[in-house]
């Protein structure tokens, strides 16, 4: 600092800082060495073992585990070590009129199913694809269905199975895929007496949480992984979906897991005197995060 050199040359500091028009408690400032938070390391840990988690997962986590953290000083160290991830930015305009859709919106789980496909590949170039079946309400991801092929039989004798092992639900939202319009798939929703909500076509972010749910699926799983066999895949895809539904807090279910949700709102139906599951701060319409 310009004063403290002047104040070598036996300038007096009130001098000084009046010729440099500076304040004097600047020249007597020391800065105080800054301690290292405890939470430092487990924030570093948990977002290299979860780099598809935001800031506010970590941060409830480590709440969890007992510490002690402001907000905003949490948000500083996370940015400050470049854990942050960029917005998503979609390169697409839709330039189609959007067509009306009024989606129906559960009052507990069970209620309301969404299903769809999402692709990927094996390390020998071969295309794999994934049949996911959503529970809107709670959240809680269906057994998948994972194979090269999934023709309409595959997809109805699926269903099928969810419907003996889980229950039917009321409605189950879909779009128009040569698999989900096939005869033998139409055949069995109808045998279950389940009214089908097709979305408009081009309206993805209508069915938002199953896409939602596949962009956390990619980024957590898919993309992390290479698999060598069919087998593998199946497999992996099995365990995380295993992990997402048990051990994943949910920030659009109060940071809750779609398990718990799921078993609460399961016991609500069966105990009517039981009081009705709320999720504190969370729309039923809002898509996975």
């Amino acid at each position: 600092m310009m004063a403290r050199e002047l104040q070598q040359y036996g300038v007096p500091v009130v001098t000084a800082c009046r010729r440099l028009a500076v304040a004097r408690s600047s020249v007597y400032y020391r800065p105080r060495p800054v301690a290292v938070p405890v939470w430092l390391a487990p924030m570093q840990a948990l977002a290299q073992q979860h780099p598809a988690w935001g800031y506010r997962k970590v941060l409830h986590e480590l709440r969890q585990a007992g510490h002690v953290i402001n907000a905003k000083r949490f948000h500083r160290y996370w940015r400050g070590h470049d854990l942050g991830q960029p917005p998503l930015r979609s390169r697409q305009r839709f330039r189609r009129p959007r067509q009306p859709f009024e989606a129906v919106v559960p009052q507990r789980a069970g209620e309301v199913w969404t299903m769809d496909f999402i692709q990927d590949r094996l390390t020998t170039g071969r295309a794999f694809r994934i049949l996911n079946v959503l529970d809107v309400y709670s959240r809680r991801a269906l057994e998948p269905l994972v194979d090269t092929s999934v023709p309409g039989a595959a997809v109805a004798a699926h269903l099928a199975a969810l419907f003996r092992r889980e229950g039917v639900p009321a409605v189950i939202r879909r779009d128009g895929g040569p698999e989900f319009r096939s005869r033998v798939v139409q055949r069995v929703l109808a045998q279950w007496r389940v009214k089908q909500e097709e979305i408009p076509p081009g309206q993805p972010f209508d069915n938002g949480h199953v896409e939602s749910f596949h962009r956390t699926l990619r980024r957590e799983c898919l993309s992390r992984e290479l698999f060598e066999d069919i087998v593998e895949a199946r497999m992996a895809v099995s365990l995380w979906t295993l992990v997402y539904n048990e051990q994943r807090p949910h920030m659009a279910l109060d940071y809750r897991t779609p398990e718990a949700v799921w078993q609460e709102s399961i016991f609500q139906t069966q105990d009517p005197n039981m009081p009705r599951v709320q999720i504190a701060g969370a729309d039923l319409g809002r898509p996975n995060i």
